[in-house]
């Protein structure tokens, strides 16, 4: 053997296994598998080239040696381009490990007689080892060049060459030649430097991975505050561009919403980029991945994508999707095509779900506002179009008006209103807009194979979602293309149970219309054949002029008093000086009640007080009215008292005759409407015409003024909602999101205080963490009692509020004295009615939301009670996030300190002068008063020696030495 050959040897082994040893000490605080493979890989290469240069050849030495040597060989290569692969972000299948098998089996060869030359046999896992390097280079080089340095990939390419080209060649090379050894020199030095090469190449990934990690943070703060954006178009566009930077892709991104309600039909695109024609479309399929992800509730990533069946296309890109939660359900996905070659970590995916939470919330936010904005104008459009409708008999301007206005309101892009002609028994344009010509007389080609007619038999409306594709609509499937319209909305326009005509409303895009939505469209339908009836009936007579003129003059206070009493004052005094009658009533149905209550009583001219009439025991005619939904004509009391369907029961003097007539919108009774006269014979069949035409305006009067106080009431909730949000996201500390929580709370729900309760970590303790009240004022008394320490108690000591924890459920308590919760909770502050709130949060209560009241039984409303859920969702969600917060912060502290210290003791390689610069990190970061180190004493073993540097006072001379048994340094020091 070469005498140069055995330094060579122990030089490279020792090298080898101090890498192997910065390998394996990697691995261990990164836990990575990409370090993991490499140092296996190089270990199994260390065994070879010990093997390999003791037995001075392959060919030579003990059988088993020979194997051993022949079979690490070719796995560390394999090893090695493993763990690259996990790097680079494409780690193996488990299958492919199989490739492992391999080299095993062809060193068996080792095993068989030597019938020739056995370094010929070797060769293969030379060429194996060899090829597998070739191939990790070409991985390194393509990654490294991602990271945009030319002159890294370069080196690392020929470096890893040469090493592959000196692995094949080494079975050529005579062992005791001068070449061998240069052999060995040139592999041990290609070897060591491609390894830190690696160790380098991962340290410079870490610091692209903090680059990307500051991206993250960027892109989640900018959409944080694109939530206060209103317009929702807007916000999207901006959450996709951030996205678009996030993931470092182009094309190949895109947002899908459910249009209105969450889980009702398929999402939308709403915005996006590079995404399928389908999904544009809105064509989506069930096994889709945007759906999978809403369905599962979690991410969906695929390496590779691998579409569904049709109409999904094959060459689908997209492989990621992320559901958006808000407020416990999925509004929606974001989808994206991240290309194979690219990486995509946990941290990633744990960014993005946070982002797509973020952008949930600010999204449902947006709508929530829009939807406020919309109703608004909707219901200020409904009204100016009552009004102008009510000053106008020209039906033509009518027609165009009330479409126009319904065009505004449910932001339609086409609309057409139908007519009956019953002359020429055919249906006729009464006024179209945003459509062409041909498209009209189409349509009225193939009226009775429209869903437009199929309105017209069933006087129901009738919502076409895709007229492209749906068999109601096949007759216009072509037609919808060239008009470009996708949904629309058929509503009937119905006069005394007869249609007379239809109004129709048309999308461009998909739309879905909610029950607002679409009683608002039925409002604008039933107005709409009002108005066809009362122009057929001026066009009559003359008498029917005058009807109109009656209907014209009370439309017109309803359409100026969307205040319920102001509505049934401004109808009395319009009925009285039209009608010119002295007695009659309007009575609202209260369902809940069984009961009928009668806001407008008039008798003989004069307005008597408000009465409310029992229908559970003898209702008498108007309860009759109202379970049949039928008019009632009585032209003489007396004479037919006995053919009447039920005993009337008086109010007042007894009339002679009399008409109650339900008031009923949409096949939903709202009341009765009575006239009654002291004289018999009253009402002809002009006389009931326009009484029943009146009763459907009032109806509908009633139902508008209802329509608007709900919205009113729900624009006023919403607005508080979006104060708590505002509130509540305008801070991350637990204390200040609870203040606002329990004082928005407490005026919100008309309380008198807000108690907030915290479960602790073993969910066995209620622990009270703020309470105020609505007033604001501060109790300094209150507010000590609250905190005393008798006030945390365990859950099974207050069942009310284990009951609300476990149920998940709201509970009132009529007489909180008269309940088990503590005194100390109760006297102190007043607390007589009380309603217990859980605080929700990933379907597991956090703690309980208590509003209370000074008075006894003092119910909430339901929509108190709706509102306080809400809120307390929106707290126990942001309470999560602060509790976060918190601890995400103490833990960066705790962090910054170790870096430091750290960074402190790697600055230098004095002792000294690493513990006085640890000393200053911990003095700086920590504020400690006292700081000593204990050292072992070089001369003594019975103890321990104080180090001079030390922060505090300096301990005196006899303390200086610690002994073992007699300090706790001592103490410390030796277990």
């Amino acid at each position: 053997m070469n005498p140069w050959t055995w330094p060579a040897v122990f030089s490279g082994a020792l090298s080898l296994l101090i890498l192997i040893y910065a390998y394996i000490t990697l691995w261990r605080h990164t836990r990575q598998p990409s370090m993991g493979l490499w140092g296996l890989g190089w270990t199994a290469y260390t065994i070879h080239f010990i093997l390999n240069h003791t037995l001075g050849s392959a060919a030579s030495g003990p059988t088993l040696w020979r194997y051993l040597s022949l079979a690490t060989l070719g796995e560390s290569g394999f090893l090695l381009f493993a763990g690259t692969s996990a790097f680079t972000g494409r780690p193996f299948r488990p299958r492919t490990y199989a490739w492992m098998a391999l080299p095993l089996l062809w060193a068996l060869v080792a095993l068989l007689p030597q019938t020739t030359d056995s370094q010929l046999t070797t060769i293969p896992i030379f060429v194996f080892s060899g090829l597998v390097d070739l191939l990790t280079a070409l991985r390194l080089v393509s990654y490294v060049r991602s990271l945009e340095r030319e002159s890294l990939a370069r080196g690392v390419g020929v470096g890893y060459g040469a090493w592959a080209g000196l692995k094949i060649a080494s079975p050529f090379i005579p062992p005791d030649s001068p070449a061998s050894v240069v052999a060995v020199l040139l592999t041990d030095a290609l070897a060591l430097g491609m390894a830190f090469g690696l160790i380098g190449l991962s340290l410079v990934d870490a610091d692209r991975s903090a680059k990307q990690q500051a991206e993250r943070l960027n892109a989640l703060a900018t959409l944080t505050a694109a939530g206060h954006l209103v317009a929702t178009d807007e916000l999207l566009e901006t959450a996709i561009g951030e996205l678009a930077r996030l993931l470092e892709i182009r094309e190949g991104v895109g947002i899908f919403l459910y249009t209105k309600v969450p889980g009702a039909g398929l999402p939308r695109l709403m915005a996006g980029t590079g995404i399928p024609t389908v999904c544009r479309e809105g064509i989506l399929h069930q096994d889709c991945i945007c759906m999978k992800a809403i369905r599962a509730g979690h991410t969906v990533y695929r390496k590779t994508p691998s579409p569904p069946s049709p109409p999904c296309p094959k060459d689908c890109p997209l492989n990621l999707a992320v559901p958006m939660i808000a407020r416990g359900r999925a509004i929606g996905a974001i989808c994206a095509a991240i290309p194979p070659q690219a990486l995509f970590t946990e941290g990633d995916q744990h960014t993005l779900e946070t982002i797509a939470r973020q952008l949930g919330l600010a999204v449902e936010n947006s709508r929530l506002a829009e939807e406020r904005m919309r109703e608004i104008e909707r219901l200020q459009a409904l009204t100016a179009a009552s009004r102008w409708m009510a000053l106008g008999l020209e039906l033509e301007k009518a027609l165009r008006r009330l479409v126009e206005t319904g065009v505004q309101i449910v932001e339609a892009d086409h609309a057409v209103l139908l007519l009956h002609n019953p002359e020429a028994d055919r249906f006729e344009v009464g006024y179209a807009w945003g459509f062409s010509e041909e498209y009209l007389n189409y349509l009225l080609d193939v009226f009775q194979q429209t869903p437009d007619y199929r309105a017209m038999r069933t006087l129901q409306e009738v919502y076409v979602e895709d007229a492209w594709h749906d068999p109601r609509a096949q007759v216009l499937w072509k037609a919808a293309r060239e008009e470009g319209f996708h949904s629309y909305l058929v509503l009937p326009l119905v006069r005394h149970q007869r249609a007379i005509g239809t109004l129709a409303f048309y999308h461009d895009r998909y739309h879905t219309y909610d029950p607002e939505d679409r009683r608002i469209c039925q409002a604008l339908a039933d107005q709409a054949a009002a108005a066809v009836e009362n122009s057929f009936l001026h066009q009559e007579t003359q008498r029917q002029l005058e009807a109109l003129s009656v209907l014209h003059g009370i439309e017109s206070h309803i359409a100026s008093a969307l205040n319920l009493e102001d509505l049934l004052e401004a109808v009395g005094k319009e009925i009285q000086r039209l009608l010119k009658v002295s007695t009659f009533y309007i009575g609202l149905y209260q369902p809940e009640k069984q009961a009928v209550h009668l806001p407008l009583l008039i008798d003989r001219g004069r307005r008597r007080d408000p009465i409310t009439l029992d229908l559970t025991e003898d209702s008498g005619l108007t309860g009759w009215v109202i379970r049949t939904q039928q008019p009632l004509w009585i032209e003489d009391l007396e004479a037919e008292a006995d053919r009447l369907p039920v005993k009337p029961i008086p109010v007042g003097e007894p009339t002679r005759s009399l008409a109650i007539l339900p008031l009923i919108v949409k096949k939903r009774v709202l009341g009765v409407f009575s006239v009654q006269s002291y004289a018999p014979q009253t009402f002809d069949e002009d006389r009931r015409r326009l009484l029943t035409d009146i009763a459907h305006q009032i109806a509908i009067a009633i139902e508008n003024a209802r329509l608007y106080a709900e919205q009113r009431r729900r624009a006023h909730e919403a607005n508080l909602i979006l104060e708590i949000a505002t509130a509540i996201n305008s801070s991350l500390s637990l204390k200040d999101i609870l203040r606002e929580v329990t004082l928005h709370a407490a005026r919100a729900c008309e309380a008198s205080r807000c108690t907030i309760l915290l479960l602790d970590e073993e969910r066995k303790w209620l622990i009270p963490m703020m309470s105020q009240f609505a007033s604001g004022e501060p109790q300094p008394t209150l507010w000590k009692l609250f905190k005393d320490a008798s006030y945390p108690r365990r859950v099974e000591d207050v069942p009310e509020a284990a009951w609300a924890i476990r149920e998940r459920r709201p509970l009132f308590i009529p007489d909180a004295r008269d309940s088990s919760l503590p005194k100390e909770w109760v006297a102190p502050f007043n607390v007589r009615s009380l309603l217990i709130v859980p605080l929700v949060s990933r379907e597991q209560a956090i703690g309980v939301m208590a509003l209370d009241r000074p008075e006894v039984n003092h119910p909430f409303t339901d929509d108190q009670v709706n509102l306080a859920i809400t809120i307390a969702a929106q707290a126990a969600i942001a309470t999560e996030n602060a509790r976060l917060y918190e601890e995400t912060s103490r833990r960066l502290a705790q962090t910054e300190v170790l870096r430091e210290v750290m960074l402190a003791a790697a600055s230098t390689l004095d002792f000294d002068q690493v513990l006085e610069r640890t000393v200053q990190v911990l003095n700086r970061r920590m504020d400690v008063e006292y700081l000593c180190f204990a050292l072992p004493d070089p001369n003594r073993r019975d103890g321990l020696r104080l180090h001079p540097v030390q922060i505090g006072y300096p301990p005196p001379a006899e303390k200086v030495f610690l002994l073992m048994e007699k300090s706790v340094c001592g103490q410390v020091f030796q277990t």
